[in-house]
């Protein structure tokens, strides 16, 4: 694991521009979530309303159900979620785009099954800023990387213990452009979950096994004269283990920097995203490890 300095030029090279376009509602547009079973559309208005239409696929004339519910979503630990007598959604963000979950809506909605993956259609909404592309993070069903991999290719940025279990944030560096050789650049960035986390004293057997878990950090998409800085230990409410992402950004005036997202574990080793991130308070350098 590659000791850095984690967030040290903020105070001393980076102006530090807090996200003035945050919004407490999801990216407003049309999103699918059909399967073999079900075509799904959500539709997210700007103000934070949607519109829910499921309908049940097959043959013209049989028995298909379908349902339809409306509300307004409310900003939530890791999204978005709606609540109504007894009616409870949940709009959650994943990789490629967002996890929605009903719960107690049958009544008021019809029976049919609305939870689903939403995608955005094409044309009508961005995928939300906080997901990371494909690039930046392993697939679902790719093998994790070794301990020696993380050990010689990643940077610590926290080490931190939950339930038994050494829990360490980590971060991948990329190569930047020749032209911004002052940006730092990541691919990949996650919390690592295993039984040790001093990776440097275990045995050669050990260290060619793969971590016990790796949850991945969001990141977003970089421009050429984009990059990415950490701050680790920050704090927001109870919460004292907070890893914040700031995209850095070259330009004529020099290196500018904005809080992007903020992102911890929860008891249960889920992960969870703090927002507004730019309420998150971090220490001005953070520590070395």
């Amino acid at each position: 694991m590659k000791p850095s300095f984690i967030a040290a030029a903020l105070g001393l090279a980076c102006a530090v521009v807090h996200a003035a376009e945050y919004s407490p509602y999801p990216q407003a547009g049309v999103y699918d979530g059909s399967d073999k079973d079900f075509s799904r559309e959500l539709t997210i208005r700007p103000d934070g309303k949607f519109e829910l239409e499921v309908t049940m696929k097959g043959k013209p004339g049989s028995n298909l159900r379908n349902g339809s519910g409306s509300g307004k979503f409310s900003d939530a630990p890791g999204g978005w979620d709606y609540r109504e007598e007894g009616c409870y959604v949940t709009l959650k963000r994943a990789m490629g785009g967002m996890k929605l979950h009903v719960e107690g809506c049958a009544i008021a909605w019809g029976d049919v099954l609305f939870d689903g993956m939403f995608k955005p259609k094409s044309g009508t909404a961005s995928a939300p800023a906080a997901a990371a592309p494909a690039a930046a993070s392993p697939a679902g069903n790719a093998p994790l990387p070794t301990r020696k991999e993380l050990l010689n290719q990643w940077t610590d940025l926290q080490v931190d213990k939950m339930a038994g279990k050494h829990v360490t944030a980590m971060a991948r560096s990329m190569p930047a452009d020749p032209k911004y050789t002052s940006l730092e650049r990541y691919s990949q960035a996650a919390f690592v979950v295993d039984s040790s986390s001093n990776y440097a004293a275990l045995s050669p057997s050990e260290q060619a096994k793969s971590p016990l878990q790796l949850i991945t950090i969001p990141l977003p998409k970089l421009a050429a004269n984009e990059g990415l800085l950490f701050q680790a230990g920050c704090s927001a409410g109870k919460g004292n283990k907070v890893i914040a992402v700031n995209l850095t950004r070259a330009d004529g005036k020099g290196i500018q920097s904005r809080r992007h997202s903020a992102w911890m574990l929860d008891a249960a080793m889920q992960l969870q995203e703090v927002k507004p991130a730019s309420k998150v308070k971090c220490p001005e350098v953070s520590s070395e490890y």
